[in-house]
């Protein structure tokens, strides 16, 4: 990921990278980070990092111990979620949830389509 591909935003004295390219490639992500954009290829959320969805994955989405995922009511989801950490979903998961399940919160609005 080049520096013209993300941009920096100032939220509650942190700072949290956005990605609102389309990205084809697997990807970690180890600090705070905004997805608006797509990427396509599997994610996993390292570091004890906070993870926002407001776009689109078209892949697996891994998140370690200690780190989260907040899928918005926007956000979109198409493949498995893994959870070790935390994972809040609002929006729409095409996939299969496994893991830790009892850290996985899905909100009455969200919507979970198994295949």
């Amino acid at each position: 990921i080049t520096q013209q591909n993300t941009k920096m935003h100032k939220k509650q004295n942190t700072f949290m990278n956005e990605l609102k390219e389309k990205y084809k490639e697997n990807l970690k992500i180890e600090t705070e980070t905004k997805l608006s954009g797509e990427i396509e290829g599997d994610v996993i959320i390292s570091n004890s990092t906070i993870f926002v969805i407001t776009g689109t994955i078209i892949g697996n989405l891994k998140i370690e111990d200690g780190s989260r995922a907040i899928i918005d009511s926007n956000g979109i989801l198409n493949g498995n979620i893994l959870c070790y950490g935390l994972c809040e979903i609002y929006g729409t998961v095409a996939g299969n949830l496994d893991g830790k399940k009892e850290s996985i919160f899905i909100d009455a609005g969200a919507k979970i389509i198994a295949p």
